[in-house]
């Protein structure tokens, strides 16, 4: 079977993306947690493109301390089965050093998050309804974030975008109601 994808451009420029896979298709990745049938449209960095990506079961210098972490996969799998939320957390830091500067020559920041999609309404229907939230605290290491770096060369820009120190902050929220409207060659299109 082949992948379709639905693709939304605004002026030829693409906007968002999403490859749709059969129901009854078969990958080759096994899944640490069952988050690939979440859904919805956005880039990358969206929180259901995260959550299946964190799903996926990858290779390891460590195997023994993936292993580990078995137990912790298995009572995300049970919780999203039983109450229909999948979740993720993870925490990024990054450190950024200047060579020649006029003002200060180092920044470092960190991000923790929690996000996920709690399925309220009709789980495991064709017209799902759901809560999509992401919280983040963004925080600061040195006297400087990160995102701000660049100015301190007279670089009018940000430079670690993600990276800046607004606290705890709920960044992504959002209310998704899918209702199947027409079948389009093999693509279900979904409002």
């Amino acid at each position: 079977m082949s992948n379709n994808q639905l693709k939304i451009s605004l002026n030829n420029e693409l906007i968002a993306e999403e490859t749709i896979l059969s129901d009854h298709q078969e990958t080759n990745i096994e899944p640490l947690s069952n988050y690939q049938n979440a859904s919805g449209l956005g880039g990358p960095s969206s929180v259901n493109n995260e959550l299946r990506e964190d799903a996926k079961k990858k290779e390891s210098l460590f195997p023994e301390i993936d292993e580990t972490f078995q137990p912790w996969f298995e009572f995300k799998e049970n919780l999203a089965q039983d109450t229909g939320l999948t979740f993720g957390i993870d925490y990024n830091f990054l450190y950024q050093n200047l060579s020649q500067s006029a003002g200060l020559d180092e920044a470092s920041g960190g991000m923790f998050r929690i996000f996920g999609n709690w399925n309220l309404l009709g789980r495991n229907t064709e017209s799902p309804g759901s809560v999509v939230f992401k919280v983040e605290n963004r925080h600061i290491f040195a006297k400087i974030a990160p995102q701000n770096l660049g100015f301190e060369t007279g670089y009018v820009g940000l430079t670690g975008t993600q990276f800046g120190d607004f606290g705890w902050g709920v960044t992504n929220l959002e209310t998704v109601c899918k209702e199947k409207i027409k079948k389009l060659g093999g693509t279900d299109l979904w409002l």
